[in-house]
């Protein structure tokens, strides 16, 4: 289920002309990661136990995971939050300023908003 995500992820970031090149390296690591995981975790049990495996491939999966969630990003623009966000603090700033004001030409900062122009 992770794996055609993971590809796509990959291809949305690389440039057309180099895109089969970061693919290939992508797939290079994740296949080095399958047998370094293996030995690694057949070691780990060996010497500390079977749940003591288990917990270490559970903390670097979670590690992965924060990795991802705070490095990467939406490439798609209509799908980003931040596009989404703007467009609905700044509907919130013209609400603001009707409502406090009743002049919708009138000019007001709610401290609450960021500046977006």
């Amino acid at each position: 289920m992770v794996y055609p995500v993971l590809i796509a992820a990959v291809s949305d970031v690389a440039h057309p002309e180099w895109r089969a090149s970061s693919l290939g390296v992508y797939r290079l690591w994740r296949d080095l990661g399958y047998a370094a995981g293996a030995l690694l975790a057949g070691l780990i049990a060996d010497s500390l136990g079977m749940g003591a495996a288990i917990h270490t491939v559970a903390v670097l999966t979670m590690l992965s995971g924060l990795v991802v969630a705070l490095r990467m990003y939406e490439t798609l623009p209509s799908k980003r939050w931040n596009s989404k966000r703007r467009e609905s603090i700044h509907q919130m700033r013209e609400q603001y300023t009707q409502s406090r004001l009743g002049d919708p030409d009138a000019q007001t900062t709610c401290l609450r908003c960021p500046q977006l122009d």
